[in-house]
């Protein structure tokens, strides 16, 4: 029996970056406006299927309806709950959110890409000279786009410590001002999507590289995060999202010794 194909959509934050501007716009995939458009479309000329219909599909051979579509978001942001979940419920499209787990502590804490971002952003100096990548100019919105993306090249061209040291040094000499409000959703908040119909699933615990880290690391953030997500919502679905789309042959075979049967990068093209 033939699985048809699937398409996978995959979503950061859905949002207006002029109204968070603390945080890093290159996260958003779409502003309110854009993904109400997109649900639209996909309720009237799609199929959005389910996890639960994605992996009776890849794992038990079971066939997907014609024009099949999964809706999976990374990362936890708490404008899923704000912007994009209201309108999937809407026009009735389920939906993963794939949560790394230490992000919805009661404690807040922030991903590095929108640290680094504020840094540059907020900087007393319009320019810095001793980077890793050399000299970076931000006076401009174009220049700050570009200065980020060459930094954030960089970091994720390193061993995840090395990684994370090389932007706190840079936010420390820009002194990055502290979060005005939280980004990520809490362990309540995901809570009630759970219950609400959301499918949760693991996206490591603190978002290294799996790549970029060592094997029993790798293991340890994919353990943890499916243990922390069964505990505190009463659910996880067997399948994982690679932060930044990253893995490796060592890090497949970590996640089916841990009991995962599907797992998504961002590779683009067909399935």
């Amino acid at each position: 029996m033939e699985v048809a194909m699937l398409r996978v959509l995959m979503f950061h934050r859905i949002a207006d970056p002029h109204r968070t501007l603390w945080l890093n716009p290159g996260l958003v995939s779409a502003t309110p406006t854009v993904f109400g458009r997109l649900a639209e479309l996909l309720a009237r000329d799609y199929y959005v299927a389910s996890m639960d219909e994605a992996l009776d599909a890849v794992v038990r051979n079971r066939p997907l309806p014609a024009r099949a579509v999964l809706l999976t978001f990374d990362d936890a942001y708490r404008d899923f709950a704000v912007n994009a979940w209201p309108t999937l419920k809407l026009y009735g499209l389920p939906a993963t959110l794939f949560v790394p787990t230490a992000y919805a502590a009661s404690q807040p804490q922030e991903f590095w890409w929108d640290r680094l971002h504020r840094a540059l952003r907020s900087a007393p100096v319009d320019r810095l000279d001793d980077t890793p990548v050399g000299p970076v100019l931000f006076n401009t919105p174009e220049r700050l786009r570009h200065a980020t993306r060459r930094l954030q090249s960089y970091v994720k061209s390193l061993p995840h410590v090395d990684a994370m040291g090389v932007v706190d040094r840079l936010c420390d000499t820009l002194n990055c001002p502290s979060l005005p409000t939280r980004s990520t959703l809490t362990w309540p908040e995901l809570r009630a999507l759970a219950e609400d119909g959301v499918t949760l699933a693991p996206h490591t615990r603190t978002h290294p590289l799996l790549a970029r880290v060592s094997a029993q690391q790798v293991r340890e953030e994919v353990a943890a995060s499916r243990d922390e997500l069964t505990r505190e919502t009463g659910q996880c679905a067997p399948a994982f999202a690679y932060p930044a789309g990253a893995y490796d042959k060592g890090v497949q075979k970590i996640l089916r010794e841990e009991g995962f049967q599907l797992a998504f990068t961002t590779v683009g093209g067909h399935n």
